[in-house]
Order: C-alpha cells, then structure tokens, then sequence
C-alpha cells in the first residue's frame, strides 16, 4: 500500500512538473521588459506626409510615453517630449530625440543605460505616422 502511494504521488509530480513547464513555455513575468530592448524600429519615409505635427505614443511598464513630432519640408522639425517618466534614465533617454533630428532618422543609437526607454520614445515617433495618409 505504501509503495503504491508513492507511484501515484511520483506520477502527481511528474504531471504537476509537466504541466508548468508547458505553461512557463509562453510565459514572461510582468517585470521582464526585454522585449522592449529587443522590439524593431522602422524609419519614417517623410516624403509621403504632409508638413505638421505627428502625435504617437507608446506603453510599457505601466506607463504612455508620448510625442509630438514636426514635420516641415519632409524632415523632422522638433520633437517634443509631451509625457515621459520622471526619472535620471528617462531624461537621460529624452536625448535620443536630439539623435534623430541631428540624423533625420529613426534608426539611430539608444542611449546607453536608457535603451528601453530610449526605445519606447522612438517607437512613439514611429507610431506617430502609423494610419495617416
């Protein structure tokens, strides 16, 4: 009788074992950003819009970064940082803007020790041109 209790609790464990694994396959905690640091930029082909402000935004982490992007002659005018956290590596981040108007493009060097956000600021300008034409 004892050593068919232990099979059957051998069995409970190698199941219990077999179900988390298959569901940890697809799981990421809620404190692994990595994703963002991973996440692909797509530069903006200004040609196709018209002068004006371009307004996108961007969450992660419990927080929307937004900006206002100008656009004048088909090249980035300002960028202007509406909502961003306020923390050293944030403002740090916000320096990436200086990048992509110095650049005209989005495909530029994150900032280092702020490249999430640096990341989720970039992504913000891009999304700022997504469903406008």
């Amino acid at each position: 009788m004892i050593g068919m209790r232990k099979g059957v609790y051998a069995i409970l464990v190698f199941v219990a074992l077999a179900v988390l694994t298959a569901c940890a396959e697809g799981f990421s905690a809620p404190w692994d950003h990595s994703w963002v640091g991973e996440m692909e930029i797509h530069d903006v082909d200004l040609s196709r819009y018209p002068d004006g402000v371009y307004r996108g935004d961007f969450t992660y982490n419990n927080f929307t970064y937004i900006v206002d992007t100008y656009v004048r002659a088909h090249a980035y005018e300002d960028i202007d940082v509406v909502a961003n956290k306020d923390s050293g590596r944030a403002r740090a981040a916000a320096a990436v803007v200086d990048r992509v108007l110095e650049e005209q493009t989005l495909l530029v060097d994150v900032v280092s020790g702020a490249s999430h956000t640096s990341k989720a600021l970039l992504k913000s300008i891009e999304r700022g041109f997504e469903d406008v034409e």
